[in-house]
C-alpha cells in the first residue's frame, strides 16, 4: 500500500510538473504569437500611413498643378478682356460720339418747335414741322440702338463720325460730301446697280463694296440715314454765324 501510494504521489507530482511545462509553453507560444501579429499589425498600420502620405502628397501636388493653372488662365483671361475692353472702348468713341451727337440735335429741335406760338403750332406748316420731329425721332432709333450695343457696321460708324466732326468744325461742305459717300457711293453705279438692259457692263467687277450705297441695303437704313441729312440740315440752321462758304443748301425732301 505504501508503494501504491508512493506512485500515486510520484504521478501526480509528474503531472502537475506537465501541466505546469505545458501551461508555460503555452504561455510562450501565446506571447510568441502575440508579439507576432502585434509586429505584423505595426506593419501594415505602418505601410498605410507611407500610403496615406504619398497620395496626400499626390493629392497636394495635383491641387498645386490645379492652382497654377487656375491662375494662369485667370491671368490669360485678364489680358483677354483688357484687350478686348480697350478695343470697345475705342469703338464707344464713336458710337458715343454719334449717338449723342443725334439726342442733343433732337432735343434743340424739340426746344426751337415748342418755343413757336400756338398759332404757328396749330397752323398747317407747323403740324408738318412737328410730325417731322416726331419721324426723325422714329427713324433714328434703330441706330440709336446699334451705337449702345456696338453693332454699328464700321464703315457707317467712321462715316458719320466724320460728318459729325466736319458738323462741330463748321465746315458742313465737307459734311455733305461724306453723307452723300455713304448714301450713294462713288461708283459708277452707286446704288448697287451692275448691269445695264440686257448686256452685263465688264466694269462691274471694278465696283467695290465700299462704293455700293448703304442707304440701299435695306429699309431701315434708308429711313435714318435720311433722318440724319434732316438733323445735319438742322445743325447748319443752327450756325448763322458761318459763311456762305462753309455752308451747302441740303434738302429735306430725301
Amino acid at each position: 500500500i505504501s508503494n501504491t501510494k508512493k506512485k500515486k504521489n510520484i504521478m501526480d507530482a509528474l503531472k502537475k510538473v506537465i501541466s505546469s511545462k505545458r501551461e508555460e509553453l503555452c504561455g510562450r507560444r501565446w506571447v510568441r504569437q502575440s508579439e507576432v501579429l502585434s509586429a505584423r499589425k505595426r506593419k501594415i498600420e505602418e505601410e498605410k500611413k507611407e500610403d496615406i502620405i504619398e497620395e496626400d502628397e499626390k493629392k497636394e501636388e495635383e491641387t498645386k498643378k490645379k492652382v497654377t493653372k487656375f491662375v494662369k488662365k485667370n491671368h490669360d483671361d485678364s489680358e483677354k478682356l483688357s484687350k478686348s475692353s480697350e478695343k470697345i472702348e475705342e469703338m464707344n468713341e464713336e458710337n458715343i460720339l454719334i449717338r449723342d451727337w443725334i439726342k442733343e440735335l433732337l432735343k434743340k429741335w424739340e426746344t426751337k418747335l415748342d418755343e413757336r406760338e400756338e398759332s404757328i403750332k396749330n397752323s398747317a406748316i407747323g403740324k408738318v414741322e412737328s410730325r417731322t420731329l416726331d419721324q426723325c425721332r422714329e427713324h433714328l432709333k434703330p441706330l440709336l440702338k446699334l451705337c449702345k450695343k456696338n453693332a454699328l457696321d464700321i464703315g457707317m460708324r467712321n462715316g458719320l463720325a466724320t460728318i459729325i466732326q466736319h458738323a462741330n468744325d463748321g465746315n458742313f461742305i465737307k459734311a455733305h460730301d461724306h453723307y452723300i459717300l455713304i448714301a450713294i457711293g462713288n461708283a459708277a453705279w452707286p446704288i448697287g446697280v451692275t448691269s445695264v438692259g440686257i448686256h452685263t457692263r465688264k466694269a462691274r467687277e471694278q465696283v467695290e463694296q465700299k462704293n455700293v450705297a448703304h442707304v440701299m441695303n435695306n429699309e431701315m437704313q434708308r429711313k435714318f440715314l435720311t433722318s440724319f441729312k434732316r438733323l445735319l440740315r438742322f445743325a447748319q440752321d443752327l450756325r448763322p454765324d458761318l459763311p456762305p462758304s462753309q455752308k451747302v443748301n441740303i434738302g429735306t425732301s430725301s
